[in-house]
């Protein structure tokens, strides 16, 4: 999964003695070599444009390989479909091959400027793991590939940072230290057990979410179908158009319990507190 950056987006402009300043908004596009940002202002007239190399995996033979094509297609189509089910939004790109042939496939979110509370966490380790599980049920677990390390790291990181950093954990509103060596001066150390016990609770989360995503993907139909129908256009012709995304994304509306986190729930919480 590709996602934003913006603090190196941000600081690249600042480079150039451009300020960032509100009411801006950015355009982005992707290809092998960069991420072109473009800074719009309320008018959407461009401002300022900033090119960023970008380094993805490579293989020289990818062009004439079916299963790595084929592979990767299933991957992609796991995270869309877990995407737009938990979020109610629709990737910018799902890529399975560049149009040069030479990278491996990726899915674009579209930049999330909500509140990242237990349950937005909870749904961004599920969108993470979406591959991971779309291979399981496709190729089985013996036939997984190791092109969903990175989102397994990704995944962990977002766990652990719920449970050190936000106060999600079983130690409650507290900073913890990564290590038994502080590496703040505002983090807590662990004893033994309770970094045991904390350890556990990681590894329950991410496996929690792995069930998760396995049992849309296998047992909600209007899913499975939105996979089948995802990877199987991927693997044909490389990427998803906007066409094929819409098509996609409306079906997944139509599932059952498809109900994306609100948008809206902070300021209506709000509003119904008495």
């Amino acid at each position: 999964i590709i996602k934003t950056n913006a603090p190196k987006a941000v600081d690249t402009f600042h480079s150039k003695g451009i300020n960032i300043i509100p009411k801006l908004h950015f355009s982005f596009d992707i290809n092998c070599k960069s991420v072109i940002i473009t800074m719009l202002d309320e008018s959407d007239n461009n401002v300022d444009t900033v090119k960023i190399p970008v380094f993805l995996r490579v293989k020289d033979s990818y062009k004439d390989n079916k299963e790595t094509i084929a592979n990767t297609s299933v991957h992609e189509s796991g995270h869309f479909v877990i995407y737009k089910y938990l979020t109610g939004n629709s990737p910018v790109k799902v890529v399975s091959k560049s149009l040069e042939h030479s990278c491996l496939g990726y899915m674009m979110e579209k930049f999330d400027e909500g509140v990242s509370s237990y349950e937005r966490m909870k749904h961004e380790i599920a969108v993470c793991l979406g591959g991971y599980t779309a291979e399981t049920i496709v190729f089985r677990e013996n036939r997984r590939s190791s092109g969903a390390s990175s989102d397994i790291e990704n995944a962990t990181s977002v766990a652990v940072s719920m449970l050190h950093e936000w106060g999600f954990g079983l130690q409650g509103p507290v900073r913890i230290a990564q290590s038994n060596t502080p590496d703040s001066e505002f983090a807590v150390l662990l004893t033994e057990n309770e970094r045991a016990k904390e350890n556990e609770q990681i590894k329950a989360i991410l496996v929690e979410q792995y069930e998760y995503d396995k049992n849309l993907l296998e047992n909600n139909d209007v899913l499975r179908e939105c996979f089948v129908t995802a990877f199987n256009r991927l693997n044909d012709k490389g990427e998803l158009s906007e066409e094929d995304i819409k098509e996609i994304s409306d079906k997944i509306e139509t599932a059952p319990g498809y109900c994306p986190i609100s948008t809206t729930y902070y300021s209506d919480a709000l509003k119904a507190f008495k």
